[in-house]
């Protein structure tokens, strides 16, 4: 199992709370070497207080399907799991509402959206996958 870091997360600081009203983050992710079952790929980070209202998957898997769990380190599979391949390629997640709710005690207040993979028929060199992730934060 390897973690890899999509675009937004390599150059990400900590996200601003400042910002009301609903907010999108786009992440990109391309394979630089194969995937496998139980890589991990960094989406985003959200603000405590934030609720996720919508997740997207997209992109193309030329070699077959790919499926992705979207979750945390705690649940994989928080907000359910999506498919991209050949033909499908863009996926939003039939999910619940989540709020994100962070103790007072850690130093950083955010949320880490995971896309761990699933099920892999093949991840070769140039196939890529984007997270639309939809939040509102209110406080």
């Amino acid at each position: 199992m390897a973690t890899y870091y999509s675009d937004l997360m390599a150059t990400e600081e900590q996200p601003r709370y400042d910002t009301l009203g609903l907010q999108q983050r786009t992440a990109s992710y391309s394979f630089s070497v194969s995937a496998s079952n139980g890589d991990v790929i960094q989406v985003c980070r959200i603000p405590h207080g934030s609720e996720i209202t919508s997740i997207v998957v997209q992109g193309a898997n030329a070699d077959g399907a790919a499926n992705y769990n979207m979750g945390d380190s705690g649940s994989a599979n928080r907000h359910g799991s999506a498919t991209v391949s050949a033909t499908r390629v863009r996926t939003t997640l039939a999910m619940v509402p989540y709020t994100v709710s962070i103790s007072d005690d850690v130093a950083t207040r955010y949320y880490t959206l995971l896309a761990t993979v699933a099920g892999i028929a093949s991840a070769t060199l140039g196939n890529s996958v984007t997270f639309i992730v939809q939040y509102a934060h209110n406080r």
